[in-house]
Order: structure tokens, then sequence, then C-alpha cells
């Protein structure tokens, strides 16, 4: 099974740490956890934040959400409770997060230079060409585990358990 983890820490912190741990580790496994542990940092949901997601072979959805706030957290739920509402709040089954990440985007030349984390989410422009198909023109999202997109939907769900 995978093992992955995602940190992020504010507001002058190091930087994220990712954990993933298999034969051959893909590039997607530190995308979710990292996504999820930004947009709940900068929600405000703690000043530090760990998340860690476990799955089991043939089995959709997580087996484990692990979360550590390393008592740094603002609302009343305790760790535990927040894992919950992390797996409530977010489809964390592969398909899921393979679209809502954008995964399938050929993405790979512009993540092997200078990494894949800490990057600046953006849209761009590319051409393909072959000898055997037609030229395609295609808009791509690059970074997409870097945009605060659920920023809101987590300060209205966590909103009745601030400190």
């Amino acid at each position: 099974p995978w093992r992955c983890g995602g940190r992020h820490r504010l507001p002058n912190g190091p930087p994220w740490r990712g954990l993933c741990r298999r034969k051959s580790p893909p590039r997607a496994p530190p995308s979710p956890p990292r996504h999820i542990a930004k947009n709940m940092a900068a929600a405000g949901i703690a000043d530090e934040i760990l998340i860690q997601i476990s799955y089991a072979i043939g089995v959709a959805r997580p087996v484990g959400v692990y979360v550590n706030t390393y008592g740094t957290s603002k609302v009343t739920l305790s760790d535990a409770e927040i894992a919950a509402k992390v797996s409530e709040l977010f489809d964390l089954r592969p398909r899921a997060i393979v679209e809502r990440l954008k995964l399938c985007n050929p993405i790979y030349r512009e993540t092997a230079s200078y990494g894949h984390m800490g990057r600046t989410p953006e849209v761009v422009k590319k051409v393909y060409t072959s000898n055997y198909q037609p030229t395609v023109e295609k808009e791509v999202e690059l970074f997409t585990w870097e945009k605060l997109d659920y920023v809101d939907s987590i300060k209205a769900t966590f909103n009745p358990f601030k400190k």
C-alpha cells in the first residue's frame, strides 16, 4: 500500500515535507496530502498540520486518514475529529484525486526540473506534433496541488468549531 504524508507549516516554518513509500513511487501520492494540508493551514485550522493517508490494494477509499496539528489547532475539535471532517470534505478515492488535481495532463517536463513542490500554479498552452497524428493544441494546468481552492469550503465546515 501507499503511505503518503503531507505537512505544511505556517507562517514562517520550514517547507513542507512529504513521505511516500512504495517500490517505485509515482509523482502523484504526495500531492493529495499536500493539497489538503496547504488548504487547511491557509483556512486557519492550525498553524502546522500533518496529513497522512493510507491506502490498501483493491480498496478505493483510504483505510486511514491521520491528522496531527502539533497542538497548534485553532478549532475545538481533536485531531481525530479533524481527520474525520477531512474524509468528509475531500473525496480521497484515487480516481477522484486524479480528476481533481488533473494528474492525467502531460505535466512531466515542467515537474521534472526544479521539483514539483512549492511551485506556482499556472495554465500553459502546449502544442503536440506527431508524424502520425494531427497537431494538437491544449491548455494544461500545472501544479494543481499548490492551489488554495478549498479554503472557503474548509472555513465553512470548521467555522462552528473555531476557538
